[in-house]
């Protein structure tokens, strides 16, 4: 399972981040033209530092949620509810891989000024190690 698959289960499983956004409304990549606010895209902007240990070797990423909603509020709420699904979590990744210390590290917003349809943009900034054990 790939980190975006893993956050999409995890959003999938908490109904007070479906209700804001649903995961059906996620994206990674591009957002299909004339999708309906809100919704959100992940992104991994960077890989920052690696290592091993006798048996496991890990990675740190960064993982980047920017929401799309309509109004300030909403969009609050989303970004408040993304904090409290994926902040301290783990999520298994399957063969032997796990994503651990999920830390919420930054959340900024902005109004898009789009003359057809302006929405607030909320940046949700995460941090975490993946982490995958040698098999013996």
């Amino acid at each position: 399972m790939t980190i975006n698959q893993a956050i999409l289960s995890l959003w999938s499983e908490h109904p007070e981040l479906t209700a804001l956004v649903p995961a059906a409304s996620v994206y990674a990549g591009r957002v299909p033209v004339g999708t309906a606010m809100p919704y959100a895209t992940i992104e991994q902007p960077s890989a920052s530092g690696s290592g091993r240990s006798s048996d496991s070797q890990y990675v740190d990423v960064a993982v980047r949620i920017s929401l799309y909603a309509a109004t300030y509020a909403a969009g609050k709420a989303a970004a408040n509810a993304l904090e409290d699904a994926l902040s301290n979590r783990e999520i298994d990744l399957g063969a032997g891989a796990k994503l651990l210390d999920i830390l919420h590290e930054t959340t900024s917003s902005a109004r898009e000024e789009d003359p057809e349809e302006p929405a607030w943009r909320f940046i949700v900034q995460f941090s975490a190690r993946r982490i995958r054990r040698r098999v013996w």
